[in-house]
């Protein structure tokens, strides 16, 4: 992948492309195929993709900072973007991600979220005709910690399919609010959309509530919600096998937020600094 420079009249071009924005945001251009690239402690980053883009992309925040980007995935493009989120325990604050995924385009969202007192964290996806959105979302929250995550699949064109994958952590004196919703608009048939939902509560309390709002009739959309506690069976097991009991602990909790997500080791890696190792 390169990070495209451009002149001064192609980055107004493109910057039509995006909706309001901070003055100082980053513009990234995406132009062909690559391995893994990352934007360390990124702030507000305009993120377009050429047509045929093939790419994947890692947003790296932590410490004192909350996260806002715009992606615009053009005609045929393929985009893998992770965002992990690791914030300081004290930090409140809202983060905003939104995807324009183009005719033909395809998203596969990966988002983790730990740390942080009060986090508002909020997503969309526009889909146009033809565009295919994944999106799964992981989130970690323990010691008083409050999060409320927003998780928007906006069908615009026809034959467009969207998944949404919500799965998160309830520890101790912690809350969390999770809201999905799959619209379908008039000129949208034909679509598909599903929200997947699970909450793992060690001690606190976890909130799913999916919505949907259809306005073509020749659709396909559901959803499903559960939560559930830690299956004593598995930490037996895990048990009998020489674990300790916090350890297995830690094991099936990894096991149930990281499960076919990319980069898996560096998730695991900032999980356990998380967790004090």
């Amino acid at each position: 992948m390169k990070l495209v420079n451009v002149s001064e009249e192609k980055a107004r071009n493109i910057l039509n492309n995006f909706k309001s924005y901070a003055n100082d945001a980053e513009l990234i251009c995406l132009d062909g195929s690559s391995d893994i690239s990352e934007l360390q402690e990124a702030g507000d980053s305009l993120i377009y993709c050429r047509p045929g883009t093939k790419a994947t992309l890692v947003q790296n925040v932590q410490k004192n900072k909350t996260r806002n980007a715009q992606v615009y995935l053009d005609k045929g493009s393929e985009l893998s973007f992770v965002s992990v989120q690791a914030l300081g325990k004290d930090v409140e604050g809202n983060s905003n991600l939104f995807f324009h995924v183009g005719p033909g385009a395809s998203l596969k969202l990966f988002e983790f979220n730990a740390g942080g007192a009060k986090i508002n964290a909020n997503t969309t996806l526009e889909l146009q005709e033809d565009a295919k959105a994944e999106s799964i979302s992981s989130f970690m929250c323990s010691e008083g910690q409050n999060f409320e995550i927003n998780i928007n699949a906006i069908h615009k064109g026809k034959n467009s399919r969207s998944f949404l994958n919500t799965r998160g952590v309830s520890g101790k004196d912690a809350n969390a609010k999770c809201k999905g919703l799959i619209k379908v608009e008039k000129d949208a048939a034909q679509s598909d959309g599903y929200q997947d939902n699970n909450g793992l509560v060690l001690d606190g309390h976890i909130q799913f509530l999916p919505f949907l709002e259809i306005e073509n009739p020749d659709v396909k959309c559901s959803h499903n919600a559960k939560v559930t506690h830690i299956d004593e069976s598995k930490l037996f097991y895990l048990q009998s096998r020489g674990l300790k009991k916090e350890s297995a602990i830690k094991a099936i909790v990894e096991g149930f937020l990281f499960r076919n997500l990319p980069i898996e080791d560096k998730l695991r890696q900032m999980f356990s600094e998380e967790l004090g190792g």
